[in-house]
């Protein structure tokens, strides 16, 4: 049928899942105006007869997506056209029951409909209409498809890997275990790393000698200290930054914040403080970098649910040109130009030396799960690398932070499988001012290794470079 006033197929009018915003409050009060008065009360329990306009069926379930939707299955509110401008609503389950909704309505049909002889519509009505844009279903098009590409990209594969068990199952298997010093299968890059953890765990050097007299408990204890040539007003400003660290991680663990917060109000000033004076050295928040999929670890021919950490201690490569950088990245394939696990930009050209995890409301088995499957991510893209083949992979640190303690555990490459072991101590907490120093002091014990050996490795294995 068309349109007298346009020319258009009116069978091409539907409601838009968003109202145009040109629509005239004209059209609904004229037409509120040319209706007769309803003979029984608004909320009267009488069985009412239903106008033609309401008879569509009504539907028995929510549309899954808005592209299932014919142009006549839209559904607006009755109550909507009394407001002053038309807003397209979601029927309420107590109205689809009562019957009180209705299909969009169809101007060109509605002109031909009869009317009593005792109402004459309304001359700001006829005008309104006569001059109302009309809103083709292809102008709406792009909206519906958004939002239906937007729900699409939510979606997620359901993960195999879930816990223990299921890492130990897949096609590399990767192995919990309890760190011993005196175990002689320990690779030689992580020895003397580890015993000067050791130390550091039982709170020898871990507090700056001019700080000593500043915090209780530390006064009558010089084994405690160490000497630095920092100044003291920089020294100062350290010790306020844990101070604050410090309270807020007690007044977080009293409030039930979520690890949001603990990031920006805890994890990340600690990290910032920790290697603020490594220029080579950087932290970064990466809670949203997904790993590639080809680096997904497998079980079978299934991939892994992608797992995220929240933390990356970064290594910006010294005497490694930009240029010779991205030469080796361009010589990658397209999914594969980066030197870590994930293509998200700050990981693409600084490989990450310490993964942080934080756990605040979750347990240490999802904790365990979700590095067990970011280390072995990057175990699979380094073993995509082809230089220097003969290159194992070096140990590399991983962080656990629940709550308010802090764990460090090192991730071995076996061969077969990949173990990672918990050191023994506890690295810090944030309960204390002196267990915050042990937590900086191991950080920065790291950085020093990553320095000294795990840059020369990276540099041979990735760029063959020695």
């Amino acid at each position: 049928m068309l349109c007298a006033s346009s020319g258009c197929d009116s069978s091409s009018i539907w409601c838009p899942p968003t109202p145009p915003p040109t629509f005239n409050s004209a059209v609904i009060n004229g037409w509120l105006a040319d209706q007769p008065v309803s003979p029984h009360p608004p909320h009267s329990d009488r069985k009412r007869t239903r106008s033609p306009f309401l008879q569509a069926p009504q539907p028995k379930r929510r549309k899954d997506s808005i592209e299932q939707l014919s142009p006549n299955e839209g559904y607006v509110e009755e109550n909507a056209v009394l407001g002053d401008t038309a807003t397209t609503l979601k029927p309420s389950r107590r109205s689809r029951q009562r019957g009180l909704t209705q299909p969009p309505l169809d101007l060109a049909s509605f002109s031909g409909t009869h009317r009593p002889d005792s109402i004459t519509p309304s001359g700001s009505y006829i005008n309104a209409l006569a001059h109302h844009p009309v809103l083709h279903p292809s102008n709406t098009n792009s909206s519906s498809s958004s939002v239906q590409s937007g729900k699409s990209k939510s979606k997620r594969a359901t993960s195999p890997t879930k816990t223990y068990g299921d890492l130990q199952l897949l096609n590399k298997p990767v192995k919990y275990g309890v760190m011993d010093a005196e175990r002689d299968d320990l690779p030689e890059d992580i020895r003397v790393l580890i015993e000067d953890l050791q130390t550091l765990c039982e709170n020898v050097g871990i507090i700056p000698s001019k700080m000593q007299d500043r915090i209780t408990g530390a006064k009558k204890r010089s084994q405690w200290t160490y000497e630095t040539g920092r100044d003291e007003l920089d020294l100062m400003i350290e010790l306020d930054t844990i101070r604050r660290v410090q309270a807020a991680a007690v007044s977080l663990s009293t409030t039930g914040d979520h690890e949001p917060q603990w990031y920006c109000s805890v994890q990340w000033p600690l990290l910032d403080v920790a290697f603020r004076h490594l220029s080579h050295i950087e932290p970064k928040q990466i809670s949203h970098a997904l790993p590639i999929k080809e680096c997904l670890p497998q079980t079978g021919e299934r991939y892994s649910e992608s797992r995220l950490v929240d933390f990356a201690i970064n290594l910006i490569p010294q005497s490694v040109s930009d240029d010779s950088l991205s030469e080796w990245l361009r010589s990658q394939p397209n999914n594969l130009r980066t030197v870590n696990q994930s293509l998200y930009a700050p990981l693409c050209r600084h490989p990450t030396m310490i993964s942080v995890e934080v756990k605040v409301n979750g347990t240490e088995e999802e904790a365990r799960v979700q590095t067990g499957i970011w280390l072995s991510a990057w175990h699979e893209r380094v073993s995509q690398i082809g230089a220097n083949e003969d290159h194992r992979i070096i140990t590399l640190p991983v962080i656990m932070v629940l709550n308010h303690y802090w764990h460090l555990y090192l991730a071995v490459d076996k061969g077969s499988h990949i173990e990672i072991l918990q050191f023994t101590e506890s690295i810090g907490d944030t309960l204390s001012l002196v267990k915050v120093y042990r937590i900086l002091a191991v950080l920065r014990r790291l950085g020093k290794w990553g320095l000294e050996t795990f840059e020369p490795w990276f540099k041979a294995k990735f760029l063959d470079l020695t």
